[in-house]
């Protein structure tokens, strides 16, 4: 169920909506801010940015019921191989505030976040 043609945007969609999910209680205000945050990639297009979030909420739906969201992202973490720092970084700053928005950061979250970290070569020390 991955879309035909993932683009970065997918994939932060799908890790923004992995991570509001992550503590099983992903409020309405993390789902809003993770749209918000994705928006702000792409102001020009703001059709495009929403046609991309409904094919990665899908995709992530379908990989959550399918105890896939693991595998997807390390299948799909690929597209930010060439990605500039500072937009790793940015990435990874839209991902605290979504952690932080409901008031209370779960380990779990924190967990996520470190992997991505990882996974995106950002040191965090």
């Amino acid at each position: 169920m991955t879309p035909i043609n993932t683009s970065r945007m997918h994939v932060m969609a799908f890790i923004y909506l992995a991570l509001a999910d992550i503590d099983d209680d992903a409020t309405e205000n993390e789902m809003s801010l993770a749209v918000t945050k994705l928006q702000e990639w792409n102001v020009d297009d703001q059709a495009a940015v929403m046609s991309i979030i409904k094919e990665s909420f899908e995709w992530y739906m379908y990989a959550r019921d399918e105890n896939r969201i693991g595998s997807e992202i390390e299948n799909n973490i690929h597209v930010f191989e060439n990605f500039d720092l500072d937009y790793r970084k940015a990435m990874l700053g839209n991902m605290i505030a979504i952690m932080k928005d409901d008031g209370k950061i779960d380990p779990r979250e924190s967990k996520f976040f470190e992997v991505i970290a990882d996974c995106l070569d950002v040191d965090l020390g």
